[in-house]
Parts: structure tokens; C-alpha cells; sequence
């Protein structure tokens, strides 16, 4: 890219936000200015995302950082720390009304960074969808505190369900936004956390993984932004209904008789009942919690008011990501399945208990290899699945766990199989049972 073309974008950037102290909204000089921010990057969209951000002090412009300091340069990144945010990700569709709303909220006085949301939320009021904050904080830190801020938010909303209140979802909906967010920079960095195994916070756990897992599938199959919503909300919440379910029978070790197993079909409806005297949940949650476990068939539970019931477009969704993490995860009464084996045995179910196009989508974006799974290396080494690559998932991102000898390393090695200069090649998945690992982030 040509340095006078930066100078351009950032001069013709800066210039637009500045207008905003001079005209009003509508005025003729402001629109002319954002059209030219636009016809300026939509040549460099056209090969793929633009990121403008700030690195070791320097305006960066994708790779290329801009050497030269120019008043129009350091007011951006006057304005980018402001706001607590690395820079901007403009994607492929940006319009010239996204930028005149971009440049409108970056002319005004930021938002107290205490305040919910942050430029993000902001963002989402302004209905601007392909321009996106980029974060200062590493995006596996924030991952990771959103997840266990998630956790902490079922576990409160469970509480308050079984003291008898009727818990708030605000919060639980806001959680849903920022992982929707975080999905947009690097969805592995939160799907990896599904990994989680302890079964001692297995409840609380479950919820949130399935909410993961439910959001990165909508986003997966370009769901709307409000269907995203639904179905990450209600797999937070699908398993509210059992904190109406005794302990003795939730808990139990064993196989359950036809009367417990009537007590533990009634959760649905549970929840249902629950969801639908909450306040600020969205529309379709109370839906999908009730029908997440009828299948694809309509023969689990609860059964339809009538033969020509048709689910919540969502249902599905959070039906395959509640199956496939009570499958691969960790309980004290139950051995996890290999993810890969998980798969298998839920492709067996396609058009009884799932659908067979979502359930296809789902193992597309899982991959070959899903995160979790424990794959032997050419080199005889055991490594962990930590991330999908989508342009090649025959060669996913690896954690090294043992040597060729099956002798733990002290300190797991991290890569992404493409870039090995060894050449190291995934040559078959390992039993986890067989194998004494830590999966924990």
C-alpha cells in the first residue's frame, strides 16, 4: 500500500469527526467528507477487513505503520485512548452511514469507562455492524474473564431461582453481546474455553458452554443479531427449570426409575414458566427453552400442543450444543467422550433427535479435529486441540502435552500445526480415558 494513501485515510478520517464541530448532521460538507473516507478504503476492502489501531505507540494501517507523526494521526490515537480501545476493524459491506455514525460517536465526549458495554454497546445502538472496536485487552484474557463472568451470572440467576425471586437477565444478555463481540475477533479463543472440566461447577459450567456453543453456531449459519441473542441467552438458561428439581434426583449416581424420570421431564416447562416472568429477556428465549429437548422428530419432551407444531428456528441449535457438551464433558458419575466420538454418535441421531443440515453445520465449524480433542502427532507426541483453523482443518492449533514417550512436558508447547517447521501431522485422535491430561485453559 502506498504511504500517501494512509496519509489520505487517516487525513480524510480525522477530518470527517473534526466536521462534526463545525456543520450540523445533514450539512452537505460532512456527507462529502464521509464519502470520501469511504471511496478511499473501499479499494483496500476489497481484498478483505482493514484494521486501523495503534501499535508501540505508531498508527497502524493493517500491517503498514505509519513512521511520520501528522496532527491528523495523533488526534486518532488521542481518540482511540480515550475510549480504551486498540483502534477499528472496518469489514467488507461498511457503509457511508456506519462512518457518518462512527465519526458522530468518536466526535463526542467518550462514555465513562465504568459504564455497561463501553464503545461496543454504543456501537450496536448506532446500528453500526461492520466496524468493529478493537481491543486492548488480549482477547483470550477477555475471553476468559467473560466466561467466568458468565458463570457467575447462572450461578446467581440458579440461586436466585431457587430462593424463590425472580432473577434479573440483564446482565446475562449483556454477557451474550460481549461474547458475540469476541466471536467476531477470534471465535477459538472462546470456544476453547469449553474445555473447562471440573465437575464440581458442572451446572454452571454446562450453561455457558452451551450458550458458547449455541452463539458460535448461529453466527456460523449468518443468523440474525437477534437470533444470535435468543439462542445465547436461552442456552444460559435451558437448564433453569431444574433448580425445581430435588438434589436427591438431579444428583443421583445411578439410573433413574420412571417416576424420577417424570420429575426430571417437567424442567422444560420449568423454565418456561420461570423465563416468562423475567423481565428483559429476548423474545424467542422462553421458546427454545421449553423445546430443547422435543428433538427433531418432536418425540422428546415436553410433547407438542399439536401435529403441526413448528419449533422456534433456534431450537435446534441449542439442542445439539446442550447434547455435545453433556457428551464431552466431565461429571462424577459420567467419563467424557472424545469429541470426535461425540460427533459420531450424534450424526447416528440426524433426522430422529437432531436435524440433519444444523447438525451438519455444527460439525463443520467444529472442524475435523474439534477443540478438545487429543490427537497423536507424527512425532509420537500427544497434543490437545486448542483451535480450528478454517482455511486448513486437517492442521488446527495444538497444545503439546507429552513427549514421544508419553511423558508429561512441564510446560505445554503451543503452535498451529500449519506453521510447524517440522512438519508435524495429526495421524490419529487418543482416548482421554487412557491418558492422565489436564484440559483446563
Amino acid at each position: 500500500m502506498e504511504i500517501d494513501v494512509f496519509y489520505k485515510i487517516i487525513n480524510a478520517f480525522a477530518g470527517a469527526i473534526r466536521n462534526f464541530s463545525y456543520y450540523p448532521p445533514g450539512h452537505p460538507a460532512l456527507l462529502r467528507q464521509i464519502q470520501t473516507v469511504l471511496s478511499l478504503l473501499s479499494p483496500l476492502l476489497e481484498e478483505g477487513d482493514v484494521s486501523l489501531g495503534v501499535a508501540e505507540g505508531l498508527l497502524v494501517l493493517n500491517s503498514e505503520p505509519l513512521f511520520k507523526e501528522s496532527p491528523a494521526g495523533e488526534e486518532l490515537k488521542a481518540r482511540f485512548a480515550e475510549r480504551r480501545v486498540g483502534g477499528l476493524a472496518f469489514r467488507r459491506g461498511v457503509t457511508a452511514e456506519e462512518l457518518f455514525a462512527l465519526s458522530r460517536i468518536l466526535h463526542q465526549d467518550p462514555v465513562p469507562t465504568e459504564d455497561p458495554g463501553g464503545l461496543p454497546a454504543q456501537f450496536r445502538e448506532a446500528g453500526i455492524k461492520n466496524i468493529v472496536p478493537i481491543e486492548i485487552e488480549a482477547v483470550e484474557d477477555k475471553a476468559e474473564r467473560v466466561y467466568h463472568s458468565a458463570r457467575d451470572i447462572v450461578a446467581k440467576v440458579m440461586n436466585d431461582a431457587r430462593l424463590g425471586m425472580i432473577p434479573k437477565v440483564e446482565t446475562a444478555v449483556k454477557t451474550i453481546e460481549e461474547m458475540a463481540d469476541i466471536m467476531i475477533s477470534d471465535r477459538n479463543a472462546i470456544l476453547g474455553l469449553t474445555m473447562l472440566s471440573s465437575y464440581d461447577n458442572y451446572t454452571f459450567n454446562h450453561s455457558v458452554n452451551v450458550g458458547i456453543l449455541a452463539l458460535s453456531l448461529a453466527q456460523h449459519l449468518e443468523h440474525s443479531e437477534n437470533l444470535q441473542m435468543e439462542v445465547g441467552v436461552a442456552g444460559l438458561l435451558h437448564d433453569i427449570g431444574k433448580t425445581f428439581t430435588p438434589l436427591n434426583v438431579l444428583n443421583k449416581p445411578g439410573p433413574l426409575s420412571d417416576d424420577e424420570w417424570e420429575i426430571i421431564r417437567r424442567h422444560p416447562l420449568d423454565g418456561t414458566r420461570l423465563i416468562e416472568k423475567m423481565e428483559g429477556p429476548p423474545p424467542g428465549t422462553a421458546t427454545i427453552v421449553l423445546e430443547h429437548h422435543m428433538g427433531h422428530n418432536l418425540r422428546g419432551y415436553p410433547k407438542p400442543s399439536g401435529t403441526d407444531h413448528k419449533p422456534h428456528p433456534g431450537t435446534m441449535i441449542v439442542t445439539i450444543s446442550d447434547c455435545y457438551d453433556s457428551m464431552t464433558t466431565l461429571r462424577a458419575y459420567q467419563e467424557r467422550l472424545e469429541p470426535r466420538e461425540a460427533l459420531k454418535r450424534m450424526n447416528g441421531l440426524a433426522g430422529k433427535h437432531f436435524d440433519p443440515k444444523t447438525l451438519k453445520s455444527f460439525i463443520q465449524m467444529l472442524g475435523i479435529y474439534p477443540i478438545g480433542s487429543l490427537v497423536r502427532l507424527s512425532s509420537g507426541e500427544i497434543a490437545l486441540v486448542t483451535g480450528v483453523e478454517s482455511g486448513d482443518p486437517n492442521h488446527p492449533r495444538v497444545k503439546i502435552v507429552t513427549d514421544r514417550d508419553g511423558k508429561k512436558l512441564p510446560e505445554y508447547q503451543e503452535m498451529k500445526l500449519a506453521e510447524d517447521p517440522l512438519g508435524r501431522e495429526i495421524i490419529a485422535t487418543v482416548d482421554f480415558m487412557a491418558k492422565d491430561v489436564d484440559i483446563s485453559p
